[in-house]
């Protein structure tokens, strides 16, 4: 069963992650300042080189002037004391000067930003992630090259993206948590226990749905990528999985609550393929369903995945909750379906 929730006053500040930038859009937000500033850096060297090669101008200019006088009646005018003296000055240290101002790099400030920059720069895997996420929304949403090379769309805080990280999953063979390509996104785990937020979140989650959050995972702040997406997945482990959570010691995911904390402009919906139905991000509002039937058995029709983000950018929020601790609070039944 899929609960449709409206809830507002819960969404936490934005703003700048790790390398991956293809798996973030909030993280790319900073590669515009980025740009920016390199922007202003060239054109600080542009006027640089300008002022320069006006100063070598008007050398040019007055040296042009006077060597077309000299040149009419030269013993005339090495005959003057005043310009033989100038004229040996002239070779002997000004041509040198000139000689240091054309040498002279004026490039070195550009660069040596461009160097602290480039560290921050995007790297192979960003500009590859992104390429591919082009074609994915383009097979996705039917799109055809032209309509994405003009751009023409269909439209409809600092600290916690400071803590971002490329989202992974559980090998289901392992156990280990691995980074894949089916899941583009990064993520943060808060803790109500370090945000008083997230505390007033989890009793938010807590009263609405009548289960204990006490044994529930930490709340999960993802922010999606270019073409973000999630395939088609269970939140719950199945039995050939039976260590997914053995850690954490608190049962199997009976359920999940998922918060949508901003607006997306296309795509990004949470589609359920089993039963027919997709949600649209909207800022404020949630969405709930029970992973496991009050038997303790796993509800295979909440496969659910993640479209990829057409265009805007997608903050959500996961809390799953455990099987500990609802022994009272959603009793099993005798019933394997139920």
């Amino acid at each position: 069963m899929i609960w449709y929730i409206l809830v507002v006053g819960i969404l936490l500040p934005q703003s700048l992650a790790h390398p991956g930038f293809f798996t973030s859009i909030g993280q790319m937000t900073d590669l515009i300042h980025t740009e920016k500033d390199l922007v202003t850096s060239l054109k600080d060297y542009i006027k640089a080189e300008e002022d320069k090669l006006e100063q070598i101008k008007k050398w040019a200019e007055k040296l042009d002037r006077l060597t077309s006088t000299a040149t009419k009646d030269p013993e005339g005018f090495v005959g003057h004391p005043v310009n033989a003296f100038k004229l040996m000055k002239r070779l002997n240290t000004e041509w040198s000067e000139l000689e240091n101002l054309v040498l002279k790099d004026m490039s070195d400030g550009f660069i040596s930003n461009l160097t602290i920059q480039r560290q921050y720069f995007p790297n192979d895997e960003d500009q590859v992630g992104a390429a591919k996420a082009l074609l994915r929304l383009q097979d996705t949403y039917n799109l055809d090259t032209d309509t994405i090379s003009k751009g023409d769309l269909p439209g409809k805080d600092s600290w916690l993206a400071s803590q971002l990280r490329r989202a992974t999953i559980s090998n289901p063979i392992t156990g280990d948590l691995e980074t894949v390509h089916y899941r583009i996104s990064k993520s943060a785990w808060l803790s109500g226990y370090e945000n008083p937020v997230v505390s007033r979140i989890n009793m938010r989650i807590q009263d609405l749905t009548g289960l204990d959050v006490s044994t529930a995972e930490e709340l999960q702040v993802a922010n999606y990528g270019v073409g973000g997406q999630y395939e088609p997945h269970f939140d719950f482990a199945r039995k050939d999985e039976p260590d997914a959570f053995k850690e954490l010691g608190t049962g199997n995911r009976i359920a999940t609550w998922l918060f949508y904390m901003s607006d997306v402009l296309a795509g990004g919906a949470t589609v359920f393929p089993e039963v027919g139905a997709s949600v649209w991000p909207k800022k404020g509002t949630a969405v709930f369903w029970y992973n496991l039937f009050a038997s303790g058995e796993g509800d295979y029709s909440t496969r659910h995945a993640a479209c990829p983000v057409l265009v805007g950018n997608k903050w959500v929020s996961n809390k799953w909750l455990h099987e500990r601790g609802q022994e009272f609070r959603r009793p099993c039944t005798l019933s394997e379906l139920e």
